[in-house]
């Protein structure tokens, strides 16, 4: 695995919560508010399940616990949703799906605006707006786009969301590219000084 003990964050990179460089990784977090109300989630549902249990009808006790296995699936999922970078690969894991790629596969990283029906909770959600929010993606070499659960923003608009948070996504993705570029120049500078070794 390619060394990248030399990538720095700079300060406005540190200013932003979510954003964590250790032990030559690089790890991007989803919105805070994500991940109290994934744990909050997850404590319903375990609440919702020991309910299950309680002598009540069986068609209630069926209840309860299917709709507490799905809070505990829902909630884990949307707080550990992550963007794990390392010398080799990019994992990245969404609230239903987790993808590793090769950076040799990756062919840009970029932050745009999307919009979504079912709204971002715990912003918004299909009842109630806003649905616009900034996302960032990583374009695969064959085309495919993967949208990344943990680069995306508060919706444009939302009440009591963060005026700074369209940035956030964007200042992620921009890490997430900085990284990459620095890997490939670690990578040719290593394959220079080897042919240089051999020369």
């Amino acid at each position: 695995m390619t060394s990248v003990t030399e990538f720095k964050l700079s300060p406005a990179d540190r200013a932003v919560t979510g954003i964590r460089v250790r032990r030559g990784r690089l790890r991007l977090l989803p919105t805070a508010p994500v991940l109290v109300l994934g744990s909050v989630l997850v404590v319903m549902g375990l609440a919702a399940v020991g309910v299950a249990f309680i002598a009540w009808p069986l068609g209630i006790q069926l209840w309860f616990g299917a709709m507490g296995l799905l809070w505990v699936v829902t909630g884990w999922r949307s707080a550990t949703a992550r963007v794990t970078a390392n010398g080799t690969t990019v994992r990245i894991r969404n609230h239903w799906r987790t993808r590793r790629v090769g950076w040799e596969d990756v062919a840009c990283i970029a932050s745009e605006q999307r919009h979504n029906r079912w709204g971002r909770l715990p912003y918004s959600s299909p009842w109630r707006g806003p649905k616009e929010f900034t996302v960032g993606t990583v374009t695969l070499m064959n085309g495919d786009v993967i949208v990344c659960d943990a680069l995306a923003s508060e919706p444009l608009g939302a009440g009591w969301a963060s005026p700074k948070g369209q940035v956030v996504a964007e200042v992620k993705a921009a890490v997430l590219t900085r990284w990459q570029e620095h890997i490939s120049t670690q990578g040719a500078s290593s394959e220079a000084s080897l042919h240089q070794r051999r020369q």
